[in-house]
């Protein structure tokens, strides 16, 4: 997991149960939990509470629950299977509910793919992940292809915020009509903003000195700061058309001392002098 500054998490949040359920193995977590600035949950008072697992809310129930669409594609297999002759227990694995998360490139090309399919017989959808989505397009044995059939998005995460949020909208509408995926805005909850990242410099954030250290002298920083989010983290309250220092989580970069006694570090995108910048 990437390194999120202490100040841009909320930590020792509570759940009893209803909320959200450990993604991958859909079990209902009861326990504390923290928050990310992108509005992600983990596991854990704060990140070195371990393990830190991703919670997501629960699957939406539709026209039957999930339980009721594993029996009906057993039973729709063993029919199946007495057709084609086949014996044995070697049902084919139904998708599983799986949520693709963006990864910092996606974050910089401004969309990603997200992977679904719908129950063949039904208006019954599921979120999946890449793995399944490839194996029902190629109708893998391993799958059951026969009961569900996958498709993809386009969507948009950056951008301007009503932007995003009719681009996403429009092409879940052009999806519905174009494929007769009736209902399939409202298992989305109609959550167009759903992954948004916004764009904006966070001001008048403060440190106590355990987060951070001037890119410059190397010393820990105590005191007001802001986030850029081109340029990451800056000293001062808020950014200026001036000359200002970088900051870098304290231990994580070495810094490199160049000639004339400044230092910068390597992997600070950055067209500005080392010292800082605008």
């Amino acid at each position: 997991m990437p390194y999120i500054p202490k100040s841009r998490i909320q930590t020792n949040l509570y759940t009893a149960g209803k909320e959200y359920v450990i993604e991958g193995t859909l079990e209902p977590y009861v326990g504390y939990y923290y928050r990310t600035y992108e509005g992600r949950l983990f596991t854990g008072k704060n990140p070195d509470n371990k393990p830190n697992k991703l919670l997501v809310p629960p699957p939406q129930k539709t026209e039957a629950t999930q339980t009721q669409v594993y029996i009906e594609d057993r039973v729709e297999n063993e029919v199946y299977k007495k057709l084609k002759g086949i014996k044995g227990n070697n049902l084919r694995n139904s998708p599983q509910l799986f949520f693709t998360q963006p990864t910092e490139e996606d974050y910089k090309l401004g969309e990603f793919q997200r992977f679904f399919c719908k129950k063949r017989s039904q208006f019954i959808y599921l979120e999946i992940s890449n793995d399944d989505y490839t194996k029902l397009t190629q109708q893998s044995p391993t799958i059951d292809f026969q009961n569900w059939e996958a498709f993809s998005i386009s969507w948009t995460l950056t951008g301007e915020k009503d932007k995003v949020y009719y681009i996403n909208q429009n092409i879940v509408l052009l999806k519905e009509k174009n494929e007769n995926l009736y209902g399939f805005g409202k298992y989305l909850q109609e959550d167009y903003l759903k992954y948004y990242f916004v764009a904006k410099i966070e001001e008048n954030l403060e440190t106590d000195g355990t987060e951070f250290q001037n890119q410059r002298t190397g010393k820990p920083y105590i005191g007001k700061y802001h986030i850029h989010p081109e340029k990451g983290p800056m000293v001062g309250a808020k950014h200026i058309e001036r000359y200002h220092d970088y900051l870098i989580p304290i231990g994580q970069i070495s810094n490199k001392v160049l000639p004339n006694n400044r230092t910068y570090s390597s992997n600070i995108q950055t067209n500005t002098r080392s010292s800082g910048g605008y």
